[in-house]
């Protein structure tokens, strides 16, 4: 089952919360995975997502296309045309899709997971900025990359060269002025170390 749906921004948690409920809960499908995108570099009222989910049986099928149109009736949410197209081939390979898929998987559960520990979306760099001069690590969401790296047993250089490949493909993927901005800041960041 594959769906594009618009949320807007400030029901994306919600809306977390409701696939914790309905896939994550029940276990009544083997993966999903949901993977945001945007339309445009100025729209960040709304965010665009394709929602994939493998192997739902079918009475959990029908529930659940149920559910969202019950939130589409709401205005929780806009189904969009469905993408036919092979994204994660076209983005991943032929062999490497299949492998992307369950990393997406993977990585939804925990972002699900994580906004249900703390509460909230961690700040990305430092969840107290207030202490940054006391201590010599600021704990934020890089520490869930960096310590994934340290447990699963990568060096530091491996981990270093995946931020690379993760920043090269970030960059590919953005709009010429906001890429022109993360090069800016890139360069004044290794500059001062």
């Amino acid at each position: 089952m594959n769906y594009n749906l618009r949320i807007p921004s400030d029901e994306y948690t919600g809306f977390l919360s409701f696939l914790s409920e309905e896939l994550l809960a029940k276990g009544k499908i083997s993966r999903f995975y949901i993977f945001r995108y945007r339309t445009s570099e100025e729209d960040d009222s709304f965010e665009y997502i394709m929602l994939d989910i493998k192997d739902p049986d079918e009475e959990f099928g029908v529930h659940f296309r149920l559910r969202l149109q019950e939130m589409q009736r709401s205005g929780m949410l806009q189904m969009l045309d469905t993408r036919f197209w092979n994204w994660d081939r076209y983005v991943f390979g032929e062999k490497g899709s299949e492998m992307a898929k369950d990393i997406l998987a993977l990585s939804t559960e925990i972002a699900i997971k994580t906004r249900e520990r703390f509460g909230k979306l961690l700040d990305p760099q430092n969840e107290f900025p207030d202490e940054t001069m006391s201590r010599m690590v600021a704990p934020g969401a890089w520490l869930l990359l960096s310590s994934f790296f340290n447990a699963a047993g990568y060096s530091t250089l491996q981990e270093i060269n995946s931020y690379i490949t993760a920043i090269q493909n970030r960059l590919r993927l953005m709009g010429p002025t906001e890429s022109e901005r993360i090069r800016g800041m890139l360069h004044l960041a290794l500059d001062i170390i």
